[in-house]
């Protein structure tokens, strides 16, 4: 059962885990301090760090084509 398992966790885990992600912050404004080197978009701002779940990121981005 447990080989079932771990073949299952290998199968179905997503294998790119970034330590950078790329995202878009849509509620900050310009000159925000989080935004230095974001690059503007038509939909906000567009950047990557290091993500944590904090008070400017509240959930995991998602995933688009350019990841």
């Amino acid at each position: 059962m447990a080989l079932v398992a771990a073949l299952a966790a290998r199968r179905l885990w997503p294998a790119p885990d970034p330590d950078r992600l790329t995202h878009v912050h849509t509620a900050l404004t310009h000159g925000h301090p989080h935004l230095a080197g974001a690059l503007r978009t038509g939909d906000g701002w567009r950047h990557a760090h290091a993500y944590v779940i904090d008070d400017l990121h509240h959930r995991w981005p998602a995933r688009t084509a350019a990841d």
